[in-house]
């Protein structure tokens, strides 16, 4: 199994998972990052070898993000050798009790551990583009710590479309090898700012913040989801494009850029467009147009509210009687208190 699984090639298979849409073996590496396929089939073999010696799992999903399907599919699946139990414990995010809010502890926490000029440049910027451009009106920009576009010409459009449109920004790059050159400082600084580590908790968590442009990490999804910010997709390898597919697809919550995909898997055709990215600057620019022009609109309004709905059942989660307070009730009945 290890073996025939480790050396498995994208060929255009339909797969089916619960709590996804349908998508094509190859949408699942939408990037060409410089990781082999079968590096990631065979680190994927060695967790599910893990899983499947475990004694039982605890995950940090939640129902309200994940669904029922899904996580009930997972459930089934660690417990069809053993009667093994599955506990799904999300989302764990440091609320205010009762509430979506991060705690104050939280985020002087995060700020504590920032550089201190950055951090503070962070606040004061979200704190002046609230009082300029109102609230919800910044795009917050970060592609993680191990991912970067392939090109600065991407990063080119990316700022010349939000400028055109007068968008506030904050753009992190935590990338070792993520550099911005001088010259693309200089002309799009009066609209937004580009620090190098931003306080992630407290830059969604404020109220200037209005959409997330991201990679598709699960971290920064629910991290921002649990403020109620829609996010725009920009999906590299791993798990990002699933991600993004529940969040686009099932959720509603979002956009997803397919011009910004490359390599021979990721300008294959996609199971849910007529025709397969071409990849181009100039169809990213058109793509980049149509969503931030969309985003402003009737459309980004019924994916905000989308996203604000599954903001309020995850605060629901840790109350007493919530999905996530259940669970583990039940955790501690089988493991601590039988």
């Amino acid at each position: 199994m290890h073996e025939s699984l480790a050396t498995t090639k994208p060929c255009g298979q339909l797969v089916h998972i619960p709590g996804l849409p349908p998508m094509y073996d190859w949408e699942f590496y939408p990037q060409d990052v410089g990781i082999k396929t079968d590096v990631i089939l065979a680190a994927e073999v060695r967790m599910s070898k893990f899983i499947n010696e475990a004694d039982g799992l605890l995950t940090n999903s939640s129902i309200a993000y994940d669904g029922h399907e899904c996580l009930h599919s997972i459930s089934q699946w660690i417990a069809r050798r053993g009667d093994r139990k599955t506990f799904h414990l999300g989302p764990m995010m440091p609320f205010e009790p009762g509430a979506h809010r991060f705690s104050q502890s939280a985020i002087e926490a995060e700020l504590a551990s920032m550089p201190s000029s950055e951090g503070m440049q962070t606040v004061q910027f979200l704190d002046q583009a609230l009082e300029a451009h109102g609230p919800r009106s910044v795009v917050y920009i970060s592609f993680g710590t191990e991912h970067w576009p392939k090109s600065m010409d991407q990063v080119q459009v990316l700022l010349t479309t939000l400028t055109q449109r007068r968008i506030p920004f904050l753009f992190t790059y935590a990338f070792p090898g993520a550099t911005l050159p001088d010259v693309m400082l200089a002309e799009f600084s009066h609209l937004g700012l580009f620090v190098r580590y931003g306080p992630q908790q407290t830059i969604l968590g404020h109220p200037a913040c209005g959409w997330f442009l991201t990679h598709g990490g699960m971290n920064g999804s629910i991290e921002a989801l649990s403020q109620g910010i829609p996010l725009i997709g920009w999906p590299f390898a791993v798990d990002q494009p699933v991600n993004i597919a529940r969040l686009t697809r099932v959720l509603d919550i979002g956009f997803e850029l397919v011009e910004v995909r490359s390599g021979d898997y990721g300008l294959q055709p996609l199971h849910y467009r007529d025709q397969a990215p071409t990849g181009t600057f100039s169809a990213l620019e058109k793509e980049l147009a149509e969503v931030f022009d969309t985003m402003l609109g009737e459309e980004g309004k019924k994916k905000r509210a989308n996203a604000e709905k599954l903001r309020d059942e995850m605060a629901r989660s840790w109350l007493e009687g919530g999905a996530a307070w259940k669970e583990f009730e039940s955790f501690l009945d089988f493991w601590i208190r039988g």
